[in-house]
């Protein structure tokens, strides 16, 4: 019973929630014209009070990798913004973002932090013709 007390103790004086920092590694699958191949994954992020910010990735297939560069998300209430703009929206245990690519591919990410503390994870890459690949998996905190 006093560690219950203790712990509901620690989860009041300070956020309680999941959040997204740290190296998350598993497996993802990366899917054109619905089939794919499963692939290594590394994600790195760093999460605080007032922004997420994406450190490093990167997907491997063996025969294809991506790496994604850093990317600092605001956050602004439950808004996340990029260069003063909104883009997603973020809450205790899960990120949604839409940022650009370039000028016709958009990258939607999606990352959701379970109760077990593993990561829910998915890229959706999109251009003007539609879907272009979708990357997700379940990835486990280091």
């Amino acid at each position: 019973m006093r560690s219950l007390f203790l712990l509901s103790l620690f989860c009041f004086a300070q956020p309680c929630h999941a959040d997204s920092t740290g190296v998350w590694l598993g497996t993802v699958q990366w899917t054109f014209d619905g089939e794919g191949p499963d692939c290594d994954a590394q994600m790195a992020f760093r999460e605080n009070a007032g922004e997420i910010v994406a450190l490093e990735g990167y997907v491997d297939c063996g025969i294809v990798t991506l790496e994604t560069p850093p990317l600092t998300l605001k956050k602004l209430g439950a808004k996340l913004t990029l260069d003063g703009t909104v883009v997603g929206d973020w809450s205790e245990n899960s990120a949604h973002w839409k940022v650009p690519y370039s000028d016709t591919v958009s990258i939607e990410t999606k990352i959701t932090i379970t109760p077990d503390g593993m990561m829910d994870y998915e890229d959706i890459w999109t251009g003007s013709e539609g879907l272009i690949y979708r990357i997700s998996g379940q990835l486990r905190r280091q």
